[in-house]
């Protein structure tokens, strides 16, 4: 969870912290910003598969497996449906992308999600279209503001985001380095 994540690099638990902008934290500071944008995940041979792109209209008659309620991007999705009136049939509230590929690849439904992190997930039989309303996603990773600079600390930050932009999955785009 974000907040944890957080608390984790300012209690000095962890170096490094991958986290959504905006974030507001005092005492932490953020690099190596990656764009991305939501996608509707779904089994592969899914009636979806077949569409260019997904809105909330198309999924009226779907099971959802989304992230919480208290997750930003939940919110967003939220406001997606609202705004084309279409009420969510949400069948699984999840805290984590990998948990919300598993599910779907699982058959018990299908996600939004951040295409970036839904590229990574290690389990196949799941396919991916762009969802519409475009709902971005800014990742950077989170450090502490006064820690001294480390070499090590710098490779490794270049090597996640160059792990993390590679285009692993035919059909996704690249996420955006900057």
């Amino acid at each position: 969870l974000p907040a944890q994540i957080l608390g984790a690099v300012e209690g000095r638990e962890a170096d490094i912290g991958l986290v959504r902008l905006p974030m507001e934290m005092q005492g932490l500071s953020t690099r190596a910003t990656l764009e991305s944008e939501a996608v509707c995940i779904m089994p592969k041979g899914h009636a979806l598969e077949q569409l260019a792109e997904v809105s909330p209209d198309d999924l009226i008659d779907c099971s959802l497996v989304l992230l919480g309620r208290q997750r930003q991007i939940r919110h967003e999705i939220d406001m997606a449906f609202r705004q084309k009136r279409v009420q969510p049939r949400v069948a699984l509230e999840v805290h984590s992308v990998s948990e919300a590929c598993a599910h779907v690849a699982r058959g018990l439904g299908v996600s939004i999600v951040n295409a970036l992190l839904a590229r990574h997930c290690p389990m196949g039989g799941i396919t991916s279209r762009p969802f519409k309303p475009h709902i971005a996603y800014q990742l950077a990773i989170a450090t502490l503001s006064h820690a001294p600079a480390s070499p090590l600390h710098d490779t490794f930050t270049q090597l996640l985001v160059e792990a993390m932009v590679l285009p692993e999955l035919a059909g996704q785009r690249p996420a955006k380095a900057g």
